[in-house]
Parts: C-alpha cells; structure tokens; sequence
C-alpha cells in the first residue's frame, strides 16, 4: 500500500499499527518477517516518527515479554533508533523503560 501512496503518511501510519498491533498479539517467536516489514517500512520512511514509535513500540514489547538473553540485539537496536532520533520522546522512553525492566 506505500507504494502507491508514498507521501501519505495515515497510510504509513495504519500500515505500521497493523504490524504492531499483530506483532503485539501475536505469541509466536516465528513473527520475525512482520517485525521485519516493521523495520523497512522505518527505513523506507525515516522521517516518518508514528513508524518509527511503533517500530520502537515493538521492540520494547518484544524485550518485556521475553527475558532471554538472546534478545539483546533487540536492546541495541532500540538504542541505535534512540541515537538516531534523539528528539524523538516516544523512542527515548521507550529505550529508559526496556533498561528498567
């Protein structure tokens, strides 16, 4: 659906909900491929923060239900999206609540 309408960001941002909201219900580890859509769709669209925050939405989510030590990289990468976006307050909070829990 971005393909056909790249400079509408509701479209953006109802595409990224849906991932997120079926990524959060979601209680397999085999979802990989929808975070991963997740993720392009942020770098596809960088400036575009309601992609970003439910990117970022979904890693914190994926840290807090699942307390391995495998999932560090999901750590990194919400700390890299907090580096990058240093303005971005949804991201930020997002990176202090995953080092609280």
């Amino acid at each position: 659906m971005p393909e056909r309408h790249p400079d509408d960001s509701a479209v953006r941002d109802h595409l990224a909900a849906s991932l997120f909201n079926t990524l959060f219900h979601a209680k397999s580890e085999g979802n990989l491929a929808l975070r991963d859509e997740l993720r392009a769709l942020a770098r596809t669209y960088p400036d575009d923060s309601a992609v970003r925050d439910h990117l970022a939405a979904s890693l914190f989510n994926t840290l807090f239900h699942a307390k391995s030590e495998g999932n560090l990289a999901l750590r990194d990468e919400l700390r890299a999206l907090a580096r990058t976006y240093p303005d971005d307050a949804a991201v930020r909070e997002l990176l202090m609540a995953s080092q609280n829990s």
